[in-house]
């Protein structure tokens, strides 16, 4: 996030927690849980310190209440903040467009919403530019739980490291291999 933020970078996602992952074992789910409880005050602290408005797109009523409430205090608190870090948790791409079709078809029939509104039903706040580069550690090439709407245009950069091992040299290098290539959103 630091080296991220430092070279001028606005807006950083991170998948924090898939829906998928939810299909883990209780133990191993308790175990998440608690690393998250550790975390999430640190993470408070240092966004606080950087000037970092913090979203969590996903669905956060699947998290244990003080988690879900956590995850809410944090988006609250950090709300006014100009550069945005966004931690994916409980979060599915192809689930964030099915809930968001559900909602958009509720209000589009209550006359609530127009066609061109769907983006305002996202997990992901439609003032939040579409992202312009994934990076994808553990040598997997594939796309998974992404947010499947906000990345159609963006350059796609894997790399064999898991993300416990991605250094900031690492995301340096994606950073210069992604300035290389020329972006021509569908021309």
């Amino acid at each position: 996030m630091d080296a991220a933020f430092d070279m001028g970078i606005e807006f950083l996602t991170f998948y924090g927690f898939s829906l998928k992952n939810f299909q883990r074992s209780d133990v191993e789910k308790r175990a998440i849980f608690n690393i998250m409880r550790m975390n999430l005050p640190k993470l408070e602290r240092k966004a606080h310190e950087k000037g970092v408005r913090v979203i969590f797109p996903g669905r956060k009523e699947l998290f244990p209440p003080d988690i879900g409430e956590k995850l809410k205090k944090i988006e609250e608190k950090t709300a006014e903040r100009e550069r945005t870090l966004l931690i994916l948790f409980g979060y599915d791409g192809e689930d964030e467009i099915k809930r968001a079709a559900a909602k958009f078809a509720r209000a589009f029939k209550e006359g609530k919403a127009g066609i061109t509104d769907f983006e305002r039903f996202l997990d992901i706040p439609p003032t939040i530019p579409k992202m312009d580069l994934v990076i994808r550690t553990s040598g997997e090439q594939r796309i998974s739980g992404f947010p499947l709407m906000h990345i159609s245009y963006a350059e796609l950069y894997f790399s064999p490291k898991l993300w416990p091992d991605f250094t900031v040299e690492d995301f340096e290098r994606a950073i210069e291999e992604y300035k290389k290539r020329e972006r021509r959103f569908g021309k």
